[in-house]
């Protein structure tokens, strides 16, 4: 396998730098570069083009879920390794769910990030065996349910949600007005079964 080209996500400095150096010591990976925010990962991946990017779970951002399906929606064959504080059934399950190729637990080695580096550069999924079987499971039940009739307007809306735009901002880049957007958005709500905008963001990714 040749070196992959990789991207290092995280607000975590030193996680950042660590995860570098040890990587490069192990002279297989080739570490283009950084996004030390969430705002930011979408421009570095478009101007580095990496293959793999390793995502903090835990440290990049408020919704990583929504942050994980746009990045699968706009580079459906770029490689995304979730890097989670415990790699244990809910992670993975979340992870899968929302576009990762796989999750690794940050206690884990530089061998095991090696190996789980090497896998999905293969178009493998890495996690615990049983963690991804009941993951699965868990996905294709939910995937068997049809999701709720959206809007074009509501799933633009929705879609905006996820990148953390305000009342006034969707207003603007819509062109419509304020109270046009309250009204759109309490429908969207209401067919989501969600209350606030965060819960929203996180269902994003599994409206078609």
């Amino acid at each position: 396998m040749k070196n992959p080209r990789v991207l290092i996500a995280s607000e975590n400095a030193i996680l950042r730098e660590l995860l570098r150096d040890w990587m490069q010591q192990a002279a297989s990976v080739e570490v283009i570069g950084f996004a030390p925010k969430a705002s930011e990962l979408q421009s570095e991946i478009k101007r580095s083009r990496p293959e793999v990017v390793l995502f903090d779970f835990d440290g990049l951002g408020s919704v990583p879920e929504g942050l994980l399906a746009r990045l699968r929606a706009r580079w459906p064959d770029l490689k995304i390794l979730v890097l989670a504080a415990h790699a244990d059934e809910d992670a993975v399950t979340r992870a899968l769910r929302y576009g990762a190729a796989g999750v690794l637990a940050k206690g884990e080695g530089l061998s095991r990030l090696l190996l789980a580096l090497e896998s999905v550069m293969s178009g493998q999924t890495w996690a615990g065996r049983q963690a991804i079987a009941r993951a699965l499971t868990g996905l294709q039940r939910r995937r068997s349910h049809a999701g709720p009739s959206l809007t074009p307007r509501e799933q633009q809306l929705l879609t905006l949600l996820g990148d953390g735009y305000r009342n006034k901002e969707l207003a603007s880049l819509l062109r419509i007005k304020e109270q046009t957007v309250k009204v759109h958005l309490h429908s969207l709500f209401r067919k989501l079964n969600v209350r606030t905008r965060v819960e929203a963001a996180l269902r994003a990714s599994e409206v078609d």
